[in-house]
């Protein structure tokens, strides 16, 4: 059990006591795990109101009403809700430009990724036959049937 869940599990004057020490992200946290807690309207609504008087220090960021008073950004979730993007500050990402594309269409990139971590799938194409590899689906002027069926033989 994390710090927030254990905070969301406190009582409701307990909760408020630890706001002010909490950051954006922190209370962002608490807010989720509120919700799948105890969903208290006492609690969520101090939450709410540290996460507005915090809402300056996230740029672009604005107290959104009708999402319960979390904070919105321009990048904000289908729901109205917080992103992580609300919350992120490290600035542009940097990646570097695609050195050429590859004839699947995919771009070439130096990236940092160790393809040899487990989570990486460094050979997707491994243990597939020519003709499952052989359907382009990057032909703007094909709709995927139709692509399927080009690549297939199948006439229609």
């Amino acid at each position: 059990m994390d710090d927030m869940t254990k905070l969301a599990d406190a009582s409701v004057d307990e909760v408020k006591a630890a706001l002010a020490g909490l950051s954006l992200t922190q209370l962002a946290a608490l807010r989720v795990a509120e919700l799948a807690g105890k969903n208290r309207s006492t609690a969520l609504a101090a939450i709410d109101q540290a996460i507005a008087d915090h809402a300056g220090d996230a740029p672009g960021a604005e107290v959104d009403a009708a999402a319960g008073g979390a904070v919105a950004a321009s990048a904000s979730a289908p729901d109205g809700g917080m992103t992580a993007a609300t919350f992120d500050h490290s600035g542009p990402a940097n990646i570097t430009a695609a050195t050429g594309f590859e004839p699947s269409g995919a771009p070439i990139q130096m990236t940092d990724i160790d393809a040899s971590h487990p989570a990486v799938d460094a050979n997707p194409r491994a243990n597939t036959t020519v003709d499952q590899n052989r359907i382009d689906f990057n032909d703007p002027g094909l709709s995927g049937e139709d692509a399927v069926k080009r690549n297939l033989g199948i006439a229609g």
